[in-house]
């Protein structure tokens, strides 16, 4: 296998045959990339390129991933593209995905059909350096396209089946632009704008039958917030933040909290008066969707959001559907929603209404309280004062797990600090 100069690869590539088809970048003006500034950018010969594959396959016996380098592969010709595809199909039929580096201008020089048809002849993925979204940081460093060019490059991508892998670069703008570069890229990396809405309602649908549940349970959150709903990488909704809730609603029978751990900005003024009931977790949740329609927070005090909601045209980084905001301001000026299946019914029926299909995911089952759980429940009690309970919940935790290292540990580490475990039953 021929190179030429030093060999850049992404990372997901660490086990791919790397193959070269060009020699440096088309571009080579980005400010921040040295990777090939001592290369003068050339196509490299085709028959070399097939030798090379010819190469391979006699000295490797099995080759299930290819990258093209180098930095720009994808400004080939239509025809050297396909014929180079259609050589490693004959070469290595157990080859599953043919990657390449790609800048936004060479994918806007292929049509939609070109991007479809190296689908088909087997390129999986473009790995496209986008940087930022920011106009202002773009210029900055050469990049040579616009954030519009970028945003049309990848959607143009993601259309021809093809994945998209697209890299921003934290601190690119320095400490005085981080703000502006966080934002606009943040708005360049959202997608479409129904990309945007499915989303929205994908998490408010979640989080609304995650704490649906919790209500169900007899337990009030008492802090709902944007914070407080964390995503897995499957984009999985979780509530957090449920042990002291659970441990105020015991503690005080219905009457003011003895820990006040809500925060002014999501909840209503009775809330911050003492009162706590779960219609306040609908109302935190309504504000809570609000922002992610904005982007950001349009009020000062959760007392006074609804002012927000007669000026919401030009607010939102997506428009607020009229059953979006009918639904928010039931919530948060009518205060005729109770609980939150209403809330549910309606969101469920605006994801049907732009995606054509049923909302996907099961909502919430009931599961048995775990060892782990407990002990996390008994933690909080510690934190609240009532080490009584918290101690008859480890005990209960280590009945249901004696296993459990967490729940056993913390148990005898407090007993010994506390002159109830000698250094022989420890």
């Amino acid at each position: 296998m021929r190179y030429e100069g030093d060999i850049y690869r992404p990372p997901s590539e660490a086990y791919s045959l790397l193959v070269q088809v060009t020699v440096g970048c088309t571009h080579n003006k980005c400010t921040f990339c040295s990777m090939f500034k001592n290369k003068r950018f050339h196509l490299r010969d085709m028959d070399e390129v097939m030798e090379d594959l010819e190469w391979a396959r006699r000295t490797y016996r099995y080759v299930d991933r290819i990258f093209l380098c180098d930095g720009d592969a994808l400004c080939l010709s239509m025809p050297k593209l396909l014929k180079i595809l259609d050589r490693i199909r004959e070469l290595f039929p157990e080859c599953s995905r043919v990657n390449v580096y790609g800048n936004a201008k060479d994918v806007l020089h292929k049509t939609p059909e070109d991007l479809r048809t190296l689908h088909e002849h087997g390129m999986k993925m473009i790995y496209l350096g986008a940087e930022s979204g920011s106009e202002k940081v773009l210029k900055d460093i050469c990049k040579g396209v616009t954030a519009d060019q970028l945003e049309e490059a990848v959607h143009r991508i993601e259309e021809s089946g093809i994945q998209a892998s697209v890299t921003f670069i934290s601190g690119l703008a320095g400490r005085d632009g981080w703000q502006e570069h966080a934002i606009e890229s943040g708005k360049l990396y959202e997608g479409t704008e129904a990309e945007v809405q499915e989303r929205i309602l994908d998490i408010a649908i979640q989080s609304a039958q995650g704490l649906q549940y919790a209500h169900g349970k007899g337990l009030i959150h008492q802090d709902v917030k944007p914070g407080n709903i964390l995503l897995t990488e499957d984009w999985e909704a979780k509530a957090a933040d449920f042990g002291l809730a659970k441990a105020q609603s015991q503690l005080t029978d219905g009457e003011k909290p003895a820990f006040t751990g809500y925060t002014p900005a999501y909840c209503p003024k009775e809330q911050t008066e003492g009162a706590s009931a779960a219609w306040m977790d609908v109302y935190a949740w309504a504000l809570t969707v609000l922002e992610m329609y904005a982007g950001r927070r349009l009020w000062e005090t959760g007392a006074d959001a609804a002012s927000c909601l007669d000026n919401l045209d030009g607010a939102t980084r997506v428009p607020v559907s009229g059953g979006m905001l009918a639904l928010i301001r039931s919530i948060v000026v009518e205060r005729d929603t109770a609980d939150f299946a209403p809330a549910i019914e309606t969101c469920l029926g605006l994801y049907r209404e732009i995606t054509g299909e049923r909302f996907p995911r099961v909502a919430p089952r009931a599961v048995g309280r775990s060892a782990d759980h407990m002990n996390n429940c008994a933690l909080s009690y510690i934190d609240l004062g009532r080490e009584d309970i918290a101690l008859a919940i480890w005990e209960e935790a280590e009945r249901a797990d004696s296993r459990c290292v967490a729940a056993v540990y913390n148990a005898a580490l407090y007993k010994y600090r506390h002159g109830q475990m000698d250094d022989v039953a420890a």
